[in-house]
Parts: structure tokens; sequence; C-alpha cells
């Protein structure tokens, strides 16, 4: 989603992504549920990582600003949940009902695209979105909790 429906959907300064799925079978590879942004480089994003935990990510100019690891594992056709909130100053995310990490001091990427399902045509999710929710505002971290509980 790009132009005019991003501008209707996304806030670029701050907001959160939600996301709940199920992987029947995923192997071993990296597969992304909702992207924000240009690229890989430039984007806000939440995945299912090659060693079955979700990751939140935020990268900037190709450096890391955000980067955690849930540290659970997503089996196989398991539904798990997962939401990431940003901001310049405030970005965190949950993971199953538990805070994964965050930071104080994010600089954010630039932001034009939204891609559902896969890093803007890459690295395809390969399970079933079951529920997506975007916010214009970053929302609090017992929010984050208590959606993805």
């Amino acid at each position: 989603i790009t132009g005019a429906a991003f501008a209707g959907i996304v806030n670029t300064l701050q907001g959160t992504l939600y996301a709940s799925a199920s992987v029947p079978n995923p192997g071993s590879y990296s597969g992304f549920l909702v992207s924000l942004g240009t690229d890989f480089n430039n984007s806000v994003h939440a995945l299912r990582q090659s060693d079955a935990q979700g990751v939140a990510r935020i990268r900037t100019a190709s450096v890391d600003q955000y980067l955690q690891g849930a540290g659970a594992t997503w089996t196989d056709s398991s539904a798990r949940a997962m939401a990431i909130a940003y901001s310049a100053a405030s970005s965190n995310a949950a993971f199953q009902g538990a805070l994964m990490g965050s930071d104080t001091a994010v600089t954010l990427p630039a932001m034009t695209t939204l891609s559902l399902g896969s890093l803007f045509g890459f690295n395809q999710f390969r399970g079933y979105i079951r529920e997506l929710a975007i916010w214009k505002s970053r929302r609090p971290n017992a929010n984050l909790q208590a959606l993805t509980a």
C-alpha cells in the first residue's frame, strides 16, 4: 500500500502494528508479517525469524535502531501474536503477552509503503495472518501486552 492510501492509514512519526498469525509448517526461513518503510534497510517490521522466534526491528540507513527477539519458539501450527510500537522517543514490542524490550532514542526510517505478508515483495510469510491492526499512535506498553496475550 502506497501513496494516498498509505497516508490515510499510517502515521510516520509514531504508531503501532499488531498481527496474529499461524504457521502450518514453517521450516527454517524468515517470514515478514508486516513492514513499513521503503526497503529492508529503512523499515519497521515484525517477522518470524529463521530460528523460529518473533522479532521486532526498526532499521534506518542500514543501522538497527531497535532490534528485539522474543526468545520464545514459534512452533508449527501455533497461533502467535506480536505488536511493535514505534516513535522516536519510545519504541517497544510484545510477543505473546510479554514485552520484548524498550528503547527511548530511535531514529525512525522514511516510510512510504505498507507491506503485508512480505518484506516489500521478498521473504514471504508462509502461514496465515489471522488479524492485523494499525494505530496512528504509539500504544502504551500495557496495551501491547494485552493485545498479544
